[in-house]
This record gives structure tokens, sequence and C-alpha cells, in this order.
């Protein structure tokens, strides 16, 4: 069973950061994507899903167009990022997608409650084109990935099946910023828009 508190302290902690949060566990996650959706982009476009090993909505495509979306995707094999039909995506190309992309979708590693951090890898099966390019990117994550402090999530990087990734992305929250004449401005450096959709445990 998984544990509730660490749960509602993240989404306390992730919500109080002006991030999006809704709750699939237990019901359609067709229903709780669209709800998602709705509060995360005002208007479909194409959106650029990475799926990686574990990805755990498999009809996300599917989904995505029946909702009016476009869906992009991207998924990991041994020689690299792939499209649907198994060819390889060449990196010009893939950060053009991005570019245009309303939307970017990926799988959380894991997540800090104290902190409302999500952990995103980047390696060969996993990419962080979809949190860095297009204006709004959700993230599908476990409810048994979320630990109660950083320390505990840290650990877990030793024992990942492919050893440690060689890039690891803390996202607390949209994009945001005070360099600009000290005012904060949100989505300068990333997506302004952010959102968790907590999907049931392995």
């Amino acid at each position: 069973m998984v544990e509730s508190r660490p749960i509602e302290e993240f989404t306390a902690r992730w919500r109080s950061l002006t991030g999006i949060f809704h709750d699939a566990r237990g019901q359609d996650p067709r229903t709780a994507l669209g709800k998602v959706l709705t509060d995360l982009v005002p208007e479909a476009g194409p959106a650029l899903v990475f799926e990686d090993p574990g990805f755990p909505v498999p009809d996300m495509a599917e989904w995505l167009m029946g909702f009016g979306y476009e869906p992009i995707v991207v998924r990991a094999s041994a020689a690299g990022p792939v499209d649907v039909d198994g060819l390889p995506w060449e990196r010009k190309n893939l950060k053009e997608a991005a570019a245009r992309a309303a939307l970017g979708i990926s799988t959380g590693a894991w997540a800090v409650a104290h902190t409302g951090s999500v952990a995103v890898y980047g390696d060969r099966d996993h990419g962080t084109w979809p949190s860095l390019l297009p204006p709004a990117h959700l993230i599908l994550l476990r409810a048994d990935s979320i630990y109660a402090t950083l320390g505990d999530g840290l650990r877990r990087l030793h024992f990942e099946p492919g050893g440690l990734p060689p890039e690891v992305k803390l996202i607390t929250g949209p994009s945001s910023t005070g360099d600009i004449e000290g005012q904060p401005v949100i989505g300068v450096h990333g997506p302004a828009r952010v959102g968790v959709l907590l999907v049931d445990a392995h």
C-alpha cells in the first residue's frame, strides 16, 4: 500500500508553487487526462510525447488525438529515439518538433514531498525535450515514486537498473526567474505551466 502522507505533502507543495495536479488513481485515466489538459493547455495543438520503456499510459497518443491534439511520439530504443514507425529521430528534427509543440509529456522518475520537486532523467531511455521547449509540460508520476526528502530520492539513483543516469533534472513548479529588473517572470527558461498526473503504482 502506498502511504498517503508523502502524496499529500507533495500535492500541497506542488500546488503552492502554482503547479497543476490531478490524481488519476482508482479512476479512468483518460477522464483524468482530459481534466488536466483543460487546466494546463488553453488550446489543443501539437503534443510531444516521450514514451520511455515504463511509460504508464500506453494509449496516450490515441487519447490525445481524441482530445484534438496532434501527438508527436518519441520512443526509446537501443539505437536512440525513434518515431512510431521505428525510424530514428535526428536531433535537429526532434528539437524542431519540441519547439513547435504546445505541450510536452514525459514520465517523472521520482518526486520529493518536502520540496514539491519532480526528477526527470535524461538518458537513452528518457528524454528531457518535453520539459524544455514546449510552453506547457505534463509529468506522469507513479504514486509509489514520491519520497519524503531529497536525500531519499537521491539514494534511489544508486539502484537504477541502468546505473546512474547522465542527467537528472529537478522540476519544482513552472520555470521562473527574478533576473529581469528583480521582477518575477514565469516561463522565460522553460514551460510556464507544469502539471502532474498521478497514476497508480506498479
